[in-house]
């Protein structure tokens, strides 16, 4: 009996062994780190220090926050950078600009993908091009911020088959909808990798945002689902000059 217990020991004592070594290897990978990460949150405080190298996660992770932060700062300011712009000394020192601009920075900041952080860099741009107020500005920077990738493509794909009707921004009847809506949904499958059933939830769901517009259509004695997108889509389409569809990656994204 004393053998299996011996064993068990051993066992254990190589699982804590084993623990041990991998706290030390992190602690010395990440020892050398000096800034702090500061929370405001007591409770995430403390559960960070129930972990024995609590000082130097704190490290790694301002470091991380710090490099991520500084490249969506770069990626954003390098888009606006391009072209011509419109901002003048006079208008970035009001406090309307000032408002709007670090509004969309903090945005940028929270935003993974390279292709929206640069889609909030042309929407700033667009401040002192088009005759938006700080108010309605906001109102576009809070939509785009809302809006998911898989969304912002699904509405593109939508905007080409109304462009194709010769409809473009304005308001089509329900009726002319019927024509393309089933082909739109067989292609918004293919291409975006979503199942018909969840097209028609999410478009649904897009009403939230002002963009898209739901109705019924009674067609060949069927009520089928169906919409369309609003002016206020295609103001932000053109506040951020197009989206670039082809560089937003797939729908899982």
């Amino acid at each position: 009996m004393t053998v299996p217990n011996k064993e068990k020991d051993n066992g254990e004592d190589r699982v804590k062994n084993m623990k041990n070594e991998i706290f030390k290897n992190v602690k010395e990978n990440l020892i050398n780190a000096t800034d702090k990460l500061h929370t405001k949150n007591p409770i995430v405080r403390s559960l960070m220090q129930l972990l024995p190298i609590t000082s130097a996660i704190d490290a790694f992770l301002a470091t991380k926050i710090e490099n991520i932060k500084r490249d969506r700062l770069w990626t954003f300011f390098e888009e606006l950078d391009k072209g011509e712009l419109e901002l003048t000394e006079e208008l970035i020192e009001t406090e309307d600009f000032l408002h709007a601009f670090f509004a969309t920075v903090n945005a940028a900041f929270n935003t993974r993908r390279r292709e929206k952080i640069k889609m909030f860099a042309r929407l700033l741009k667009s401040y002192g091009e088009s005759e938006l107020v700080c108010d309605e500005y906001e109102d576009y920077l809070r939509i785009l911020d809302d809006l998911s990738i898989r969304e912002i493509r699904l509405l593109c794909l939508l905007a080409d088959y109304e462009q194709n009707e010769n409809h473009g921004p304005e308001l089509i009847k329900s009726i002319d909808t019927h024509r393309f809506w089933q082909d739109f949904l067989e292609k918004a499958h293919q291409q975006l990798d979503i199942e018909k059933d969840e097209i028609e939830c999410i478009l649904a769901s897009l009403s939230r945002t002002g963009c898209f517009r739901v109705f019924g259509l009674t067609y060949s004695d069927q009520l089928e689902f169906s919409g369309r997108l609003t002016r206020t889509f295609y103001k932000l389409k053109e506040l951020v000059k197009e989206f670039d569809v082809e560089k937003l990656g797939t729908a899982t994204d």
